[in-house]
């Protein structure tokens, strides 16, 4: 079952994609999105660099019938040639690379991969969950979280231009990553993914909270 934030992202995904391309989530996990849309009658694929997640994606698949594709790989290195997806979704992902040049790369293969007039999500995480995040870390030994590198909305919009995706909205939410966050680190590294789906759908009811704030943007290709 689609959690609440999940169901309200995809409605703003359908108002933004056609239909007549492939969309790619760049940094799947396990597929929820990509199944998410499949049901509202997208054509989907999700690559990760994770096997264990896209194995699980594939046992999803194989339960429910459906016909997403997912792909073992790197988004720095997407495995398309140019000009092929219609859509591209990156949920959380950019922000865990340590260095700007592998943002940019990623940026820049997510556009080559475009076809013209393809578009592109991306959302990142506020400043305090990237903090957050660190100390988590730290306190841990590295056992729970992940690294999180912080990019100011400003930034992030200089790094979209700087690879020809023109941004089309850019906008500060307040608490669209949910309050599940919180505990969904140690969810994954403790818990099960039933424990973890229910308190998703628990918290994504709550009000939302301020610093677990985030920047989205809307992209499209511009023509060479």
């Amino acid at each position: 079952m689609d959690s609440p934030v999940r169901k309200r992202l995809t409605n703003i995904f359908q108002e933004f994609f056609g239909k007549d391309g492939l969309i790619l989530d760049g940094g799947c996990s396990e597929g929820e999105w990509c199944y998410s849309l499949e049901k509202r009658g997208y054509r989907t694929i999700g690559i990760d660099i994770v096997p264990g997640a896209i194995k699980h994606a594939h046992s999803i698949g194989r339960q429910n019938g459906a016909e997403s594709v997912f792909l073992i790989g790197d988004v720095t290195r997407l495995p398309f040639r140019e000009n092929v997806l219609g859509g591209y979704i990156s949920l959380g992902v950019v922000e865990h690379f340590r260095f700007r040049e592998d943002v940019t790369r990623a940026l820049a293969d997510a556009k080559r991969s475009l076809a013209p007039g393809g578009r592109a999500f991306f959302a990142l995480p506020g400043l305090l969950v990237c903090l957050r995040n660190s100390l988590s870390l730290l306190m841990t030994g590295d056992k729970v979280g992940m690294y999180h590198k912080y990019i100011s909305k400003s930034s992030m919009e200089r790094l979209l231009r700087s690879v020809s995706l023109r941004v089309l909205i850019s906008r500060h939410e307040k608490g669209w990553l949910g309050l599940s966050n919180i505990v969904d680190g140690i969810i994954k590294k403790f818990g099960s993914n039933g424990l973890r789906e229910r308190l998703i759908i628990f918290w994504s009811n709550r009000r939302p909270v301020w610093f677990l704030s985030g920047n989205y943007f809307w992209t499209e290709k511009v023509l060479d």
